[in-house]
Formats: structure tokens, sequence, C-alpha cells
């Protein structure tokens, strides 16, 4: 057998050559929708872990302060922290630094002091959120940290109190402490707090207002009235409250509803309840029993949710 010969039968052919091609092509097909289940599902443990940490931060806060924090503002007209619910639980999620910062030499922490706004808190992003980016949005003015996460109002805010001026506007409007500080203490939600939403995914950037700009936000140090970190706010929109204000399932963000809670999945959204753990809620859950779900005292029926 000549050399030529020997060499010639170690090869491959085109066709062989091919056919291994195509064989890869097929067993990456077949894979690539596992992996992409695997990064999804490892994603959603990810958000689901945020929003644990969120939900016993507002415990800790509640054992320091015998209540929850407000949905928005202070406790006491310039006194501490000026912020919603995500600035009020920074000190803990090992985050006091960020306080501190905020702070004013008259005592008061709030957004605008030393650039607190462009800050990124981890925890505040989800990894399945496609709106998020890396953590902030750039409108322009300035540079602002995301949420992916909002507060419940009918938890953290009064329902019950006169809506005031301020639901229109925000800080520096905020002012009617009375509506956004519920004072709500954990034991003694009538529904349970097992049966009653605390905190929901929330797209970080939904809705267009400004020159067709997509800057309906959801930023955690923000009190003004498109980019509140928050759902459910009595008085804010007819889509607010009720039925109505059933979430978003995978919403296009430029159309999306910044009044309402939403998800980037198809399938379900995630929520911490009161009591501090954390499940999904899927896209079959009745308008009416969301609803129930949200506030704390209505005694309604909550179906098997």
């Amino acid at each position: 057998m000549s050399r030529s010969n020997r060499w010639h039968r170690g090869g491959m052919t085109l066709i062989e050559l091919l056919v291994v091609i195509a064989i890869v092509a097929v067993l990456i097909a077949l894979l690539l929708p596992a992996v992409q289940r695997v990064r999804g599902a490892a994603a959603r443990a990810a958000s689901m872990n945020n929003l644990k940490q969120m939900a016993l931060a507002c415990h800790q806060f509640h054992d320091v302060y015998a209540t929850l924090p407000p949905a928005q503002g202070p406790m006491r007209q310039w006194v501490g922290i000026i912020g919603p619910v995500h600035f009020h639980i920074l000190d803990f999620l090992e985050h006091g630094a960020v306080v501190r910062n905020a702070t004013h030499a008259f005592g008061f922490a709030r957004w605008d002091i030393n650039n607190t706004y462009s800050q990124v808190i981890p925890t505040y992003v989800s990894p399945s959120d496609p709106t998020v980016e890396n953590g902030t949005a750039d409108y322009g003015v300035a540079i602002w940290g995301l949420a992916s996460y909002a507060y419940n109002f009918q938890v953290f805010g009064n329902p019950a109190a006169p809506v005031g001026t301020d639901i229109g506007y925000g800080y520096p409007h905020t002012n009617n402490i009375a509506f956004w500080f519920g004072k709500t203490g954990l034991p003694t939600i009538p529904d349970g707090t097992s049966n009653t939403i605390l905190l929901a995914e929330k797209l970080a950037q939904c809705g267009s207002w400004v020159l067709g700009v997509n800057d309906g936000s959801n930023l955690w140090s923000c009190e003004w009235v498109r980019r509140r970190p928050g759902f459910a706010i009595t008085g804010a929109s007819p889509t607010s409250t009720g039925p109505a204000s059933l979430f978003q399932v995978n919403p296009s963000p430029d159309v999306c509803d910044w009044n309402l809670a939403s998800t980037p999945s198809s399938n379900a959204i995630l929520v911490a309840l009161c009591d501090g753990s954390v499940r999904s809620l899927t896209t079959s859950t009745p308008p009416a029993v969301w609803w129930s779900a949200l506030q704390p005292s209505d005694g309604g029926p909550f179906g098997n949710w």
C-alpha cells in the first residue's frame, strides 16, 4: 500500500464533515432550550431571593420601630429618611453607608444629597427584568438607580386617609404623611400576614410620558408620581385599585401601565407576603382575588391563590 493511499483512507471526506456539522447543529438546537430554561430558573431563584431579603428587611424595620416604613416620605416631617420603602430599609440590607451618604447636616436623608439617587442597590435589581439594563437609567438630566420590585401601598400606606395633592407630584410636594405612612403593625393585619401581599415584581422601566421617552420608571429613591416604586396607590389612577389593578404579564415596556405591578414572566408574578415568604401567582389568578390579597383588612375570600 502506497503512502498516499494510507493518508487518503485516514482522512475525512466532505460529506462526512457535513454530517458531523449537521449532528453538532442538531445537538446545539436540542440543548439550547434546556440551557435557556436553566438560566431562566436561576434568574427566577435570584429574584425570589431578592424579594425575600426585602421582606426580611421590612420585618427587621418593624422590629425596631414597631411599624412598617412609610410607602414614601418621612415618618416625621423633615426627620430621618425621606423616601420610599426601599430607602427606609437600606440599613437592614447592609447599605447603611448609602443612608449616611444621603444624610444632610440637619439630620434628614434624601435622594438628592450626594447623588444618592444614582446608586445601584443589587438587591433591588432583578436578573429577569429586561428593562433594568445595568441597574441605572439616564434620562438626560441625571442617572438614576432602578428597582425591579415595588411596595404594595395598601399595606404601607393609609388608604383610608384623604388623598392629598401630592398624589400627582411627589417630592418636594410630599406633605401628606397621614396618607403615605400607614403605621402598619404586622401582628395587627386583620386578614393575616400569610394572606396579604407586601411586595411584588414591577418592571424597572414601564411606559412613556415625556416626548415618547420610556421613562415611567421604578426608581428606588424617588417619590415622583410616574417613578414611584409602588403599586395599588389609592387615587393614583383608575387602574390603581380594585380588580382593575391586576398585575401585568410580560408587558411591552413602551406601553405598559406604571401604576400596576408587572412581571417579565409569561406565566406568573413573584410576590412577597407579609409573613416574609415568597411565592408566585399564576396568570390565572382572578382579578378579584388579586385585589383581595392586596388589601390587609378587606376580609374577602382568597380562593386557591
